[in-house]
Formats: C-alpha cells, structure tokens, sequence
C-alpha cells in the first residue's frame, strides 16, 4: 500500500478554482489521501460533505461571518465590473486593464502570507496546491513541495504563442 498523503488546498475563493479543487480532491480522497482546504468564511462548512477537512483562512479584511452568499457573490460581481473583466472589451484590452487587479491581489497574498506560513507548520502537509493568481511566498519557501493548479485557465499554464494571452477570457 502506498503512503497517506496529507494535501493541502489554497484555493482562490471563487466558484470556479473551489469548485476545479474539489474535483482533483475527490480523486485524492478515493485514492486514500487526507485533504484539508484552506477557506474564508464564505467557503465554511461547504466541502465536508466532500470529504474534505476545513481550516479558516484569516480573511478578516475581506468578508465577516455575516456576509451573506448574495452579498459575497454582489461583491465579487461589482470588483468584476470595476475591473472590466466582464465588460465589451476585447480580450487583448481586458488583458492590457488588469494590472490594479493583479496587483490588489498580490496585496492579499502577502497580507496572507504570515497566516498561511503558520498554517503549514501546524497543518505538515506532504504537499501544497495552489490554485491561486500567484505564488504564495511562504509556500514557495517552505521546501514542501508544491503544485500550482489553474482550474479556470488552465492554457495559461503553457507558454505557446498558440494559446491565447493568460487572462484574456479565452
């Protein structure tokens, strides 16, 4: 028999990098492995009926307990508005518009990071994956080994001229 891995989860907490994550985490589970996902509050309580353990990831400047599933779906809609994500641009204009996003969200990792690095010395996982927008610096420095994961693009893993541009909605 083969060695019960411990996995850990960070996914981005929207729909479609939890949902991407549980998939290959249900294979993991069948497999025989332990899987925890490290959620906000939004995500508590939703993926144990997957088999999965939850620990909270210290969201506190982002959404409270009391954040209902609409509010947190209105806001996250609006920040998709805000930044022209959905809107008529082209894919190569959504592309050149997105550096405040990508910044903001290098701002919440690191903001993250002490969190996260206490996290895995508690948690030991055998290995990290990582479904996020970008590396998690106390992951990356952890000598443990890591997987990075992009359910929701997964051609922006590939650097080929034949894919589109990463984030360009195609």
């Amino acid at each position: 028999m083969t060695k019960q891995l411990n996995i850990l989860f960070i996914p981005f907490p929207v729909v479609g990098r939890v949902n991407g994550s549980v998939g290959v985490a249900e294979v993991l589970i069948a497999a025989g492995h332990s899987v925890t996902f490290a959620v906000n509050h939004h995500w508590l309580g939703r993926l144990t009926k997957y088999g999965i353990r939850e620990v909270l990831l210290d969201d506190t400047d982002t959404l409270s307990t009391e954040t209902s599933s609409r509010d947190f779906i209105k806001s996250f809609s609006q920040q998709l508005v805000k930044s022209q994500i959905v809107s008529s641009l082209s894919p190569l204009e959504k592309v050149r518009t997105k550096g405040k996003m990508y910044q903001d969200r290098v701002d919440k990792v690191l903001r993250l990071d002490r969190h996260i690095e206490k996290m895995l010395i508690d948690l030991k996982p055998d290995c990290v994956i990582l479904d996020q927008f970008v590396a998690i610096p106390s992951v990356v420095l952890s000598g443990i080994p890591f997987v990075n994961s992009n359910s929701v693009a997964p051609l922006s893993m590939w650097d080929d001229p034949r894919t589109p541009p990463p984030s360009s909605g195609n």
